[in-house]
């Protein structure tokens, strides 16, 4: 049933990060957690998909209690809100803020006041891992530390290798969706 709502072209990706969090919070099929929800309900989607439905689901996770119109918010705003949440988490008491500012509101309305916060400039992470003007790094080794839903990660960027490290066991994870957010981490990074 779920691949067959998969072929309807009006299914947005809200509604697929919903259905998602209601399996694994109700333990359907035996899901313990998103990851588990997702992987099943979207087995015939390509991993990159699967990514982005675990991202609104965490954009939702964040904010669902204070949009009106979830189903609105297009892909690519979507994701990068879920970025920028990661990375400022504070960020949500801003967005919730700007809701309340405008009750009743249409569904582009409400678009255009997550827009501002998409575009709203991130913070740069400077070599010592605290926010700053973000000055280039100079040549050699940067080390910071990001705390993120997860976990803590530990990022060591150096002259052609990137490492990242966190209290989790990497070798677990599906090797498409693995390399998705390696290609999605890439592709960040322009």
């Amino acid at each position: 049933m779920v691949d067959e709502n998969l072929v309807r072209k009006d299914i947005t990706w809200s509604e697929m990060a919903r259905l998602a969090r209601a399996f694994a919070e109700d333990q359907v099929g035996g899901c313990e957690d998103l990851d588990q929800a997702v992987n099943l309900l979207f087995a015939s989607a390509n991993p990159q998909k699967r990514s982005y439905i675990r991202r609104f689901a965490f954009l939702l996770s964040r904010l669902e209690k204070h949009l009106e119109h979830p189903e609105a918010i297009p892909r690519a705003l979507g994701l990068a809100l879920a970025h920028r949440l990661e990375v400022q988490p504070e960020l949500v008491t801003q967005i919730v803020e700007a809701l309340r500012r405008e009750p009743r509101r249409t569904a582009d309305v409400e678009v255009r006041l997550l827009q501002a916060f998409d575009h709203a400039e991130p913070p740069v992470i400077s070599p010592r891992g605290n926010p700053g003007r973000g000055r280039p790094a100079k040549r050699g080794k940067t080390v910071l530390r990001l705390p993120l839903v997860a976990g803590e990660v530990k990022c060591t960027a150096a002259p052609g290798k990137v490492e990242l490290q966190m209290d989790r066991d990497f070798s677990t994870v599906e090797r498409g969706r693995l390399e998705a957010a390696i290609e999605a981490f890439f592709r960040e990074l322009g």
